[in-house]
C-alpha cells in the first residue's frame, strides 16, 4: 500500500507548498536581478557624468583663461536665466545648466563653450538629460547630475524643478553610502541618477601638457585629412578627434581617432598619425563624401568643409589642444562666385575632381536656403581646369597611396563608382554625364591617357546638353599610346560621345576611339540640336608614317575611329555647325568619312587625311564625309587628302569626298602646289607631339600641315598651335622646296 501512494505522486497540499517555495524563491531572483540592474544603471550614468564633468571643466578653464567668458550677465532678480543659465537661490555665484534635448545648445550662451561639439558623445551632448552646477567665479564646475532620457524603466528627463523642487537632486550630491542609495532609486519615480563632483572631484588627476595635434589636407586623389599627435606615449584617457564642419549647410562630424573602434574611414597611417578618408570615387560608396554622415544636419557634396583636430583627456583636468583650422573643397580643389553670377566655379586639378562633375557619380545637387541669418546656396555650372590630368598616374597613386583595407594591388584594377555603387570595368575611367548644363574651360590643358569601356555613351564627357566645352586636348602618352582605347557600346568620342546641344572650341582629342554599335568620332560621336564646333581637331595614329587598315585593336596603329557610323572628327554630325576644324585620323564602319560619318550642317574651312575603310557589302564611303546633305559651296574652303584613298582598278580616280563622289566647295589637295599650299605650311610654325617615333624623328617636331592657327589666325593658344597625335607622310612630300627636315 505504501508503495502504491508514492507511485500517485505528489498530494494536492505537497504541491501547493512546492509552488509558493517556488514563486518565494522566483520573487528573491527578480529582486536580485532588478537591484542588479539598478546598480548597472548607476554605475554606468556615475560614468557618464563624470565625462561630463571633465569636459565641462576643461573647456570652462580654457574659455576664462582666454577671456570667452566675457558674456553679459543679467542682474535682474526677475528674470532667472541668462546665458550663464539659472542663478542659484542659496548662493548668488553659483549657476545651474538644464540640458534635455530641447533647444540647449543655441549658440552664444556658457554651456556652447563648457561643452561645444565633439567634447563629449553627441548622444549625450545633446540627447541626454543632465544639469551642470558650476561656480562662476573662479569658473570651477562642481556637481553634474545625468539622467537616460526617456521613458524606461530607470528613465527621467531632468528639468528645473529636479533642481529646485522639495526633493531636489542637490541633497544627494555626495557619494556617501545613504545617498548613492538614494539615487539608485530616486524619488517617487524610481528613477537612477548619475552623479559626479563635490569631494570625488577633487582627487582628479592634473594632466594640463597635451601638445597641440599638426593636419595636413591632401586634396588629390582622395580628400585625404592626416593628423599628428605630438603626444607620444600611452596616456590614460587621452581622446584625439577630428571635428568635420560644413560651410554652407552648418553640419558637424566628429571622428575618434585614437582606440581601437575607429569609424572605417579612419586609418592609421604610420605611428601617431591618422588619415581620415573624406572622398574617394575609386572605393565604393563607403568613402564618398556624399555618404558622410553627419551628427548635426546633413553636408552637401560640394560645399567648403573646415577642418579641425582636438586633443583632450576625458578622466583628468586637462589643457585642450586645438590644431590650426583649414579649409578645402569637399569635391574639388575649390569653388568660387565670380562677382554678379548666381553659380560657383569649380577648379579641377585632378581625376577625381574631373569625375565629380558628374552627378552620378559625386550627387552633386543644387542647394539653396532661405529665411536664415546667412542665405546659403550652392550651385556648381563652370569648371575650370588648372593643370594636367593624367588617368594613368592617378590610378598609380591610388595604389601607392593605400590605406589599410585599399583592396587595389595594380593600377589595372583601379575602377570609378556611380551613386549606385556600380563600378566601371577594371582600370577605367567613367565617362562624365552631368544631368546639368556644363561650362567646361581647359585653359589649355591636356586629359592625359584616358581609357574607358563602357556601356553607353563614351569618351571622357559621355553625355552633354546645352554645355560649352573649350581649350582642352585629350591624348595619350607616347610609351602608352597603343594599349589605350576609348571604348562604348553607344556614341562614342574622343572628347564627348554624345553632344546634344551646345558648343566645342578650340579642342583636340588624339585617342583610339571605338563603339561597339553606336557612332564613332575622334573628337564626338554623335551632335544633335544645332551643336556648334569649331577651332577644333582630331589627331590620329601611325605607322613609320603610314596607316595601318586593321582593325584589331591590340595592334599599333590599327585603324584610329571605328564604329557604324564613323567620322575622324565626328561620327554623326546632324546639323552640327563645323568650321576650322581638321582630322588626321583613320577611320572604319558602314557609313565612313574623312571628317563626318554623316551630316546635314554646315562645313567650312576644314581639312583630313585619313584612311578610310569601309564594312559590310555597300558601305557609304567619303574621304571627306560618308554622306553630307548640307549646303556645300566654293567658298567652304574644305580639303580632302586624295592619296590616302587610292582608286580601285575599275576606278580612274581615288574615293571621292562624299559618298564616293565628287562634291562642290571640296577639293583634293595633292602633288598640286596650290591646292597642297592650302593646308602646307610653307614655313612650319605648329608644334607637333606625334606618337610615331618616324615622325619625332623625320620632322624635327614641327607639324607639316595647318594647325588651328593656321585656319584660323587670331589664334594663339597652345592648342591652337599644337597638333597632338600623327599624321601620313605624303610619298611626294620631296616635291617642295620648303618641305620640313
Amino acid at each position: 500500500m505504501q508503495k502504491q501512494r508514492n507511485s500517485r505522486g505528489f498530494s494536492l497540499a505537497e504541491m501547493l507548498v512546492v509552488v509558493a517555495i517556488i514563486a518565494i524563491l522566483g520573487g528573491v531572483v527578480f529582486i536580485n536581478v532588478i537591484n542588479y540592474q539598478r546598480s548597472m544603471a548607476q554605475f554606468e550614468r556615475d560614468n557618464i557624468a563624470k565625462e561630463i564633468f571633465v569636459a565641462a571643466q576643461n573647456h570652462l578653464t580654457m574659455a576664462e583663461s582666454q577671456g570667452y567668458l566675457g558674456l553679459k550677465e543679467n542682474n535682474d532678480p526677475s528674470i532667472p536665466q541668462d546665458a550663464f543659465g539659472y542663478k542659484d537661490a542659496d548662493d548668488t555665484n553659483v549657476r545651474y545648466l538644464v540640458v534635455n534635448g530641447s533647444g540647449s545648445f543655441d549658440g552664444g550662451t556658457v554651456l556652447d563653450q563648457m561643452l561645444p561639439f565633439a567634447s563629449v558623445d553627441e548622444t549625450v551632448r545633446t540627447g541626454g538629460s543632465y544639469i551642470v552646477q558650476y561656480q562662476m567665479r573662479p569658473a570651477l564646475v562642481l556637481n553634474v547630475f545625468y539622467c537616460s532620457k526617456g521613458v524606461g524603466r530607470f528613465d527621467h528627463t531632468l528639468t528645473v524643478a529636479d533642481y529646485t523642487g522639495t526633493d531636489s537632486i542637490k541633497k544627494v550630491a555626495s557619494n556617501d553610502g545613504e545617498n548613492k542609495e538614494k539615487r539608485r532609486s530616486y524619488s517617487e519615480s524610481k528613477y537612477v541618477l548619475g552623479w559626479y563632483g563635490g569631494e570625488d572631484a577633487k582627487s582628479l588627476e592634473n594632466m594640463k601638457d597635451l601638445k597641440e595635434p599638426s593636419i595636413k589636407v591632401e586634396n588629390a586623389e582622395r580628400l585625404t585629412i592626416k593628423v599628428s599627435d605630438p603626444n607620444s606615449g600611452i596616456i590614460s584617457d587621452k581622446v584625439i578627434k577630428l571635428i568635420i564642419t560644413g560651410e554652407t549647410s552648418d553640419a558637424q562630424k566628429a571622428f575618434t581617432l585614437n582606440g581601437t573602434s575607429r569609424d572605417e574611414r579612419v586609418k592609421l597611417a604610420e605611428t601617431n598619425t591618422y588619415a581620415i578618408i573624406l572622398d574617394d570615387v575609386t572605393a565604393g560608396d563607403m568613402y564618398k563624401f556624399s555618404n558622410l554622415s553627419a551628427t548635426n544636419g546633413t553636408f552637401i557634396p560640394g560645399e567648403n568643409i573646415s577642418v579641425q583636430a582636438v586633443v583632450y583627456n576625458k578622466g583628468a583636468l586637462s589643457n585642450i589642444a586645438y590644431s590650426d583650422k583649414k579649409t578645402t573643397n569637399s569635391l574639388f580643389a575649390e569653388i568660387s562666385k565670380p562677382d554678379g553670377t548666381l553659380t560657383n566655379t569649380a577648379t579641377i586639378r585632378n581625376i577625381r575632381h574631373l569625375e565629380n562633375l558628374d552627378n552620378n557619380i559625386s550627387n552633386l545637387k543644387d542647394y539653396s536656403e532661405s529665411g536664415v541669418t546667412r542665405p546659403r546656396t550652392l550651385k556648381v555650372r563652370n569648371a575650370v581646369q588648372a593643370t594636367d590630368l593624367n588617368w594613368t598616374d592617378f590610378r598609380e597613386k591610388i595604389v601607392a597611396n593605400y590605406l589599410r583595407n585599399t583592396p587595389y594591388t595594380s593600377a589595372d584594377q583601379v575602377a570609378v563608382y556611380n551613386v549606385t555603387n556600380t563600378p566601371t570595368k577594371a582600370g577605367c575611367y567613367m565617362p562624365v554625364s552631368p544631368s546639368y548644363n556644363l561650362t567646361y574651360d581647359g585653359k589649355d590643358h591636356s586629359i592625359i591617357n584616358i581609357q574607358v569601356d563602357n556601356s553607353g555613351p563614351s569618351g571622357v564627357f559621355g553625355t552633354l546638353s546645352d554645355s560649352t566645352i573649350q581649350n582642352v586636348a585629350v591624348h595619350n602618352t607616347p610609351d602608352n599610346d597603343s594599349g589605350l582605347l576609348i571604348k562604348g557600346t553607344g556614341d562614342t568620342g574622343g572628347l564627348v560621345g554624345v553632344m546634344n546641344g551646345g558648343t566645342i572650341d578650340q579642342c583636340a582629342a588624339a585617342v583610339y576611339v571605338k563603339s561597339e554599335t553606336g557612332a564613332a568620332g575622334g573628337l564626338v560621336g554623335s551632335a544633335t540640336s544645332g551643336v556648334s564646333i569649331t577651332n577644333s581637331y582630331s589627331g590620329g595614329h601611325t605607322v613609320n608614317g603610314q596607316y595601318l587598315n586593321e582593325l584589331e585593336v591590340t595592334t599599333p596603329g590599327h585603324l584610329n575611329v571605328i564604329g557604324t557610323t564613323a567620322g575622324g572628327l565626328i561620327g554623326d554630325a546632324g546639323n552640327a555647325a563645323i568650321t576650322n576644324c581638321y582630322s588626321t585620323c583613320s577611320v572604319s564602319g558602314t557609313t565612313a568619312g574623312g571628317l563626318v560619318g554623316t551630316s546635314s550642317g554646315t562645313i567650312q574651312k576644314c581639312y583630313v587625311t585619313g584612311l578610310i575603310n569601309g564594312v559590310g557589302d555597300n558601305p557609304t564611303l567619303g574621304a571627306f564625309a560618308g554622306n553630307w546633305t548640307g549646303t556645300k559651296t566654293a567658298a567652304d574652303e574644305n580639303y580632302y587628302f586624295e592619296g590616302m584613298n587610292p582608286p580601285e582598278e575599275d576606278e580612274e580616280n581615288g574615293l571621292g569626298p562624299v559618298n564616293g563622289n565628287e562634291a562642290t566647295g571640296i577639293q583634293a589637295f595633292d602633288k598640286d602646289i596650290v591646292t597642297y599650299q592650302k593646308v602646307f605650311q610653307q614655313t612650319p610654325l605648329g608644334s607637333a607631339s606625334p606618337y610615331d617615333s618616324f615622325l619625332r624623328t623625320n620632322y624635327g617636331g614641327k607639324y607639316p600641315l595647318n594647325t588651328i592657327s593656321g585656319l584660323n589666325t587670331s589664334l594663339t593658344g597652345l592648342i591652337a598651335t599644337t597638333h597632338y597625335g600623327d599624321w601620313p607622310k605624303p610619298a611626294w612630300e620631296a616635291f617642295f622646296v620648303n618641305e620640313p627636315a
